[in-house]
């Protein structure tokens, strides 16, 4: 079942779409950017998210890696899962389509390791490194149908109202 919630992925307890793991927007360095990537740094406390994440880069473009929650675990959040998509101004488009789908699959593959079940993610992608909101939202949505089964419960969050309108145009359109 996919979701989608407006709001600050960081503070999902206490609401329908609470997730034992939520997914970082990360750099292929792992190091706390900005956007949802710093928010959730800050979350999760700066120090020691960024020592777990040292110890598992680099993370290639299209690749996930998970880490402890650290302090979002009073959030009830189990794991951070950090997904790198891609500059959509690296790579062509399908080639760009492509691996943002793997960073999708990625964190699910991650998800299923851990033993968890439920998952929010951020629009990947989307800030910072360009990729087309309404092309993004279709390629996450038609990979997570993919991926989707009776096990598994996933939230898209988004930080504003128009990833919200993709997110739900693309559900509906697929």
């Amino acid at each position: 079942m996919i979701n989608v919630f407006l709001g600050d992925i960081t503070e999902l307890h206490g609401t329908p779409y609470a997730a034992q793991a939520i997914v970082n927007a990360a750099n292929e360095r792992l190091v706390a950017g900005s956007g949802v990537c710093g928010a959730i740094f800050r979350a999760a406390g700066l120090r020691h998210l960024q020592q777990a994440c040292h110890s598992v880069a680099p993370c290639p473009t299209g690749s996930a890696r998970i880490t402890p929650a650290f302090d979002l675990a009073s959030q009830c959040v189990e794991a951070i899962i950090h997904a790198v998509g891609p500059r959509f101004s690296d790579a062509s488009s399908d080639a760009a389509d492509r691996l943002l789908a793997d960073a999708y699959r990625a964190s699910i593959s991650c998800l299923r390791s851990a033993g968890l079940t439920s998952i929010a993610y951020p629009s990947i992608s989307t800030g910072v490194f360009g990729f087309p909101l309404e092309r993004a939202a279709a390629v996450s949505v038609r990979t997570l149908r993919e991926v989707d089964g009776p096990d598994l419960a996933v939230t898209l969050v988004a930080f504003n109202e128009q990833t919200k309108l993709a997110w739900e145009e693309a559900l509906a359109a697929q």
